[in-house]
């Protein structure tokens, strides 16, 4: 669907500007057709045909009365004058006509009896008075209207000015290092309105408040990264001096394995929570990252730890698939999907399938029933409630970073049947 591009301010009000005077104008020549259109046809023919009813009364008193002759009315009695009468009239049909050329170009013809009254009229000095007195004060009325038109027009732009103003500041903003003096009042025009500044000083006090937030986290991440890898550090170095013991037993060498994948399980997870806590552009190392070389070694570490004779883990090459982005991020998702299928995978086989930018994981497991799928990615959210854990935080993780770096992720699951997620790589 396509999303409409809104317009500035400044924009809209231009706009608005010339179609109230494109109304105006169109109003404005619609009435002066119709005046000149009145005044042409109604008009004329009505005062001709009061001038032929007092011509008909004139010649009642006096036969021999004479016809009309002024610059702009003629009139002419048949039979009497029918020499007199300029070629081109039209002399049978009663009623009101216009002519075509001539000085006289409209006719009007009434008879009574054996007479018939001629009118000859001249339209031009009707189509000159209109001119005179219809154009010439319309136009000096829209000029007025114009000016007062235009005048509101600089007025509202004027008012405007400082909203753009302090939108064009607030787009100039870096968001790595946003400058709130930048967008304070002071530095809007001094006429700007009082909610304008009021605005300003929210938004100013607001990036203040964000940036002293910003400055704390970044700080409690980078305390907390060292904080907890060293106590991680430390476990694992103990674990590595306690299987170089040639004492140890097989049950402790169980226990010192649990213990070695648990400080592996911490070290993903702080690494996904730290990667989750910083802004992805500015402070993910990107890098060329082998998808297949990377899901061999997820595979590996699983079947060494989990696989048995009634679970296997293993590897569909159906394309080479590298792709530029952080490898610590396509392992911690690829890491937690794989755990998630072999935990709830008993018998059966997790295979992993590389497709053309994709990845798919495919169990044999107990599956998810329909209910459940729409809570799948929150957090410590629990399949059944005879279940020793949920779904923990690891599918809330892999969803997390997925928007994080633009990826998809679908999941396909029927319930003792098998789940599939499918990571797309866009």
């Amino acid at each position: 669907m396509l999303i409409r591009q809104p317009k500035s301010l400044g924009k809209r009000l231009f706009i608005n500007f010339i179609l109230q005077a494109g109304v105006i104008s169109l109003a404005a020549l619609m009435g002066l057709w119709v005046t000149n259109w009145l005044l042409s046809n109604v008009l004329v023919e009505e005062a001709l045909k009061r001038e032929s009813a007092h011509y008909w009364a004139l010649l009642e008193e006096s036969p021999n009365a004479p016809m009309a002759n002024s610059l702009n009315l003629t009139g002419y009695l048949l039979p009497r004058d029918e020499r007199q009468i300029p070629p081109g009239v039209i002399t049978e049909l009663e009623g009101y006509h216009e002519l075509g050329g001539g000085s006289f170009n409209a006719v009007f013809l009434e008879q009574r009896g054996e007479q018939r009254l001629v009118l000859l009229f001249n339209r031009s000095g009707v189509d000159g008075l209109i001119a005179l007195y219809g154009i010439l004060p319309l136009a000096c009325v829209l000029l007025v209207l114009y000016l007062a038109l235009w005048a509101s027009y600089l007025l509202a732009r004027r008012t405007i000015s400082p909203t753009q103003a302090l939108a064009n500041a607030v787009a100039k903003l870096d968001p790595k290092r946003p400058n709130s003096e930048s967008i304070s009042a002071a530095e809007l025009p001094n006429y700007a309105d009082q909610e304008v500044l009021q605005l300003a000083e929210t938004l100013s006090r607001f990036i203040d408040r964000n940036e002293r937030f910003i400055q704390r986290e970044s700080a409690f991440t980078r305390d907390a990264s060292h904080e907890l890898r060293t106590p991680i550090t430390v476990i694992s170095m103990a674990v590595d001096m306690l299987r170089s013991t040639t004492e140890i037993t097989p049950i402790q060498a169980r226990h010192v394995d649990r213990i070695d994948r648990a400080c592996v399980d911490m070290e993903e997870l702080t690494d996904a929570f730290l990667m989750l806590a910083r802004e992805r552009e500015t402070n993910t190392e990107y890098q060329t990252v082998s998808v297949n070389e990377l899901v061999d070694e997820i595979a590996r570490t699983f079947q060494e730890i989990r696989g048995s004779e009634n679970l296997i883990v293993s590897v569909r090459h159906q394309q080479q698939l590298v792709i530029n982005s952080s490898r610590t991020a396509v392992k911690i998702v690829l890491s937690n999907l794989v755990k998630n299928a072999v935990n709830y995978t008993e018998a059966g086989a997790v295979t992993i399938v590389i497709e053309d930018n994709a990845v798919s994981v495919i169990d044999t497991g107990a599956g998810i029933s329909e209910a459940k799928l729409p809570g799948l990615f929150d957090p410590w959210k629990a399949e059944s409630e005879n279940s020793r854990s949920g779904f923990g935080v690891g599918l809330s993780i892999v969803k997390r970073l997925c928007d994080q770096f633009g990826w998809s992720i679908n999941v396909a699951s029927e319930k003792e049947a098998g789940t599939t997620i499918v990571v797309k790589f866009l």
